[in-house]
């Protein structure tokens, strides 16, 4: 079972978000899914996991390049207090970095013991077959049930998907608006969340 960990800045301090994981944790969720720029149980227990892509504003803070996906990770794993990450994922396709860039600074930060495997989420088929995305819910099927199926059983590649419940919109999260502590009420908003 996986816990998508990506509460707002500043809207759960620490030690809540410590209760909250514990529970989870009691619950039976053993993978605490982040991303470098989420804050951060028994960690030889869990698969704790972290995205690269938008690390900041400046240029070399973002996307995946040899130099952001090391620092990158650096510093996710400063602010979680990690020596490793079970899975590093390359969270966008990065049309600017080469593919031989990626996958040779994915194997760095591997072989340097920053993090244990390395995969990808909003890749294409043919981006995956290059050097894979994986977004599923009720109105994101076509890649996990049309375009990866080949690879699935070709080569086994597996699926982590994100965003199972659309952002909450098919929880029903926002029938009643936008809560305060919601994702949506911050500044900038995920654009396939409703609107105020």
């Amino acid at each position: 079972m996986a816990l998508n960990n990506s509460h707002n800045r500043g809207a759960r301090d620490l030690k809540v978000a410590e209760q909250l994981m514990t529970i989870a944790y009691d619950g039976g969720v053993n993978l605490f899914d982040t991303a470098e720029v989420y804050a951060g149980g028994k960690r030889s227990s869990l698969v704790i996991t972290t995205k690269l892509y938008w690390g900041g504003k400046a240029e070399t803070e973002r996307g995946l390049s040899r130099k952001h996906i090391i620092e990158g990770l650096k510093g996710s794993l400063q602010r979680m207090q990690l020596e490793y990450v079970d899975v590093v994922f390359a969270n966008r396709p990065d049309s600017n970095t080469p593919m031989e860039e990626i996958v040779r600074a994915m194997t760095y930060v591997i072989n340097q013991g920053m993090a244990m495997y390395w995969g990808t989420s909003r890749w294409t088929a043919m981006e995956i077959m290059e050097a894979y995305s994986a977004e599923y819910h009720l109105f994101q099927r076509e890649k996990v049930e049309v375009q990866l199926p080949e690879l699935y059983h070709k080569i086994g590649v597996g699926a982590m998907t994100w965003s199972p419940l659309a952002c909450g919109i098919i929880s029903g999260k926002y029938e009643s608006g936008i809560p305060e502590t919601s994702r949506a009420s911050m500044k900038v908003r995920n654009a396939s969340l409703p609107p105020r």
